[in-house]
């Protein structure tokens, strides 16, 4: 029995299971009725009519989300349309896992500790806001944004070498964030000057040009809106009210509070000068320790470079990101790097600074608790996904409903169209 407690191999599938398990047991709706999410359905209800190539090249929302095509075209080719939802939902299983798993299979010195790995895997699960982006395929493209940070934080190796590529390369074909990780990862070649490196830095780079140069065009419904104010409120407010005050009363009241502010074109004055405190502790562990200025410096970096693409490409007003459980595929972008910086400087402070990342650690997370089950994802309709093909069959002129529902995500499926081509 030691044995399987002490064994590496062992505590990670062990932490991995667990963090399904706890993902899972959070939204059971989605396993027992099977659901699209939002514009998932959009992407399914085109690639019904259409090829495996014009499928995977389909641009939406001004670029290409490849690993969300291909999802897509599985889901719609690969099993019978009754059990098509849970293709999608089992792809997103995939890519939620992928950070984790690169983090606990490692072989940094940093992250060899059984409590490091611990609490990896509890904030990533716990902190950061990922409700709407776990459990479907729309949104992996920011598991993979996470899992390229992962990989510019490790040392490059030639170990795991063609998953990382592979990782690398999709990313950059599925979002066009990673285009701002490419000045990063080059300033990591530059640190760390070795061969793997530069490989990661041109797959970037050529899924980079792609993107932008062949796949890209600008999308009117994003609000290209940037405000210096506007950037240091929000980044207080979703980073740390509600991981370390939790999803309450209280926490809604403040926000509120904040957004009439904003309003009114008033400014916050406590969450501008929290956030300028943040950045300014972050500065003086760069230049207090040299051991960990590099990889400080880079997270930093990206985290500022995140903040500001969250809020300058995001769909709709920038006074949405006020109300605590909206755009939580923007805010989860910073979260995901202040997750790392907490994690990074647990294992590699001086004594005492990781005896004070430990109490947040513990605190955060047993707020996140509390979070983690305050928003569910629950049907927002009385029949399952195969009741819904059930009538279909018998009337193809009824609509599907997708998840969150509201009479607003329903799509239609033309009857033996299909095109079956592979």
């Amino acid at each position: 029995m030691m044995f399987f407690i002490k064994n590496k191999y062992f505590q990670n599938l062990g932490l991995i299971i667990f963090f399904i398990g706890m993902e899972c047991f959070r939204a059971p709706d989605i396993l027992k009725y099977g659901r699209f999410w939002e514009d998932e359905s959009a992407l399914f209800q085109y690639a019904w009519t259409h090829s495996f190539i014009e499928t995977v090249c389909y641009v939406y929302g001004g670029y290409l989300n490849l690993a969300a095509n291909i999802s897509i075209w599985a889901a719609k080719t690969l099993v019978p349309l009754e059990y098509a939802p849970y293709v999608t939902t089992g792809t997103g299983l995939l890519f939620f896992i992928l950070p984790l798993f690169l983090l606990l299979t490692a072989q940094d010195k940093w992250l060899q500790q059984f409590r490091t790995r611990l609490f990896a895997t509890l904030l990533i699960l716990l902190v950061p806001e990922h409700m709407e982006l776990s459990l479907e395929s729309l949104h992996i493209q920011f598991w993979l944004i996470f899992s390229t940070l992962i990989i510019i934080l490790l040392e490059s190796t030639p170990y795991q070498r063609y998953l990382k590529d592979g990782i690398l390369l999709l990313c950059a074909l599925s979002s066009m964030i990673a285009i701002l990780l490419i000045p990063i990862l080059g300033i990591r070649y530059l640190m760390d000057r070795n061969r793997f490196r530069l490989e990661q830095l041109c797959l970037l780079m050529i899924g980079g040009f792609i993107q932008f140069f062949i796949c890209y065009n600008p999308y009117q419904a994003r609000s290209f809106h940037f405000s210096f104010v506007d950037y240091l409120t929000v980044f207080f407010t979703r980073n740390f009210i509600s991981p370390f005050i939790g999803v309450n009363i209280y926490s809604f009241a403040y926000l509120e509070s904040i957004y009439n502010l904003r309003e009114n074109s008033l400014i916050p004055i406590i969450p501008c000068i929290g956030a300028i405190l943040f950045f300014i502790f972050m500065i003086y562990c760069i230049y207090k320790y040299p051991k960990i200025r590099i990889d400080i410096g880079i997270l930093l970096l990206a985290l500022i470079e995140m903040q500001f693409i969250s809020i300058y490409g995001a769909i709709g007003p920038v006074n949405w990101f006020y109300h605590l459980s909206w755009n939580q595929r923007y805010v989860f972008l910073t979260q995901i790097i202040i997750v790392l910086i907490l994690l990074y400087l647990s294992a590699n402070l001086p004594i005492k600074g990781q005896y004070f990342c430990y109490v947040v650690i513990l605190w955060i997370s047993c707020v996140g608790v509390f979070n983690f089950y305050e928003i569910k994802q629950t049907a927002p309709f009385a029949l399952t996904w195969k009741q819904q093909v059930t009538l279909w069959r018998s009337n193809p002129n009824v609509s599907f409903v997708a998840w969150p529902g509201h009479n607003v995500w329903m799509f239609k499926l033309v009857k033996k169209l299909q095109y079956n081509s592979k």
